[in-house]
């Protein structure tokens, strides 16, 4: 999706080659050059950022019923009833997570690690977005030193996948995603399916 869009926003947006060197060789700008790169930029990186989000939802959406013994089908998937909440969480922590970056990555990775529970609580518990990153922050204090480890392991697997020419993160994604559905489960004392 965030690849048929880039075109179609590059081909509106972004100056010709032709435009680009003759920007180049007169030493003039292309005007509406910088402006389509950065509405180009601004609309892939929404549609990107929106497209992850709902795949993210899928995905625990998936995880959390395999972790209860459920049955999976595709239209529990793709059933969206707290849409809205899930993309003003998804924002925050987009943000939060931007600015952390900006700091030298470290408080990004903090915020990471404190929110990477934020997408279970909204679905499993129906909460609001904001709700749901607070539940996050608390659920993640409680049991640091059980997922300080847990998290390394996360970026570990995922390391190791995108080593692979990303072909192993086909597997580290899925694989992840159900051992953090699990040890949401588990340290919430609710019984998982086995």
């Amino acid at each position: 999706m965030t690849f048929l869009w880039s075109l179609i926003t590059g081909a509106i947006f972004l100056p010709s080659a032709e435009q680009q060197v003759e920007a180049m060789v007169t030493g003039q700008g292309a005007g509406f050059g910088f402006f389509g790169a950065l509405l180009y930029a601004g609309f892939t990186g929404v549609i990107g950022f929106l497209g992850f989000v709902i795949i993210q939802a899928a995905v625990v959406r998936a995880a959390l019923a395999l972790t209860r013994g459920e049955q999976i089908e595709l239209g529990t998937l793709f059933k969206f009833d707290n849409l809205p909440q899930l993309l003003i969480g998804a924002l925050i922590v987009a943000v939060l997570t931007g600015i952390g970056t900006i700091l030298c990555y470290v408080p990004a990775l903090i915020v990471s690690f404190f929110t990477q529970f934020y997408v279970h609580f909204l679905i499993d518990q129906n909460m609001t977005g904001v709700d749901a990153i607070k539940a996050s922050f608390s659920f993640v204090n409680q049991n640091l030193g059980t997922l300080i480890g847990f998290f390394l392991a996360s970026v570990v697997a995922y390391f190791i996948g995108g080593l692979l020419c990303g072909i192993g993160l086909l597997v580290a994604l899925p694989v992840v995603f159900i051992a953090q559905a699990y040890t949401y489960r588990r340290l919430r004392g609710e019984p998982v399916a086995a």
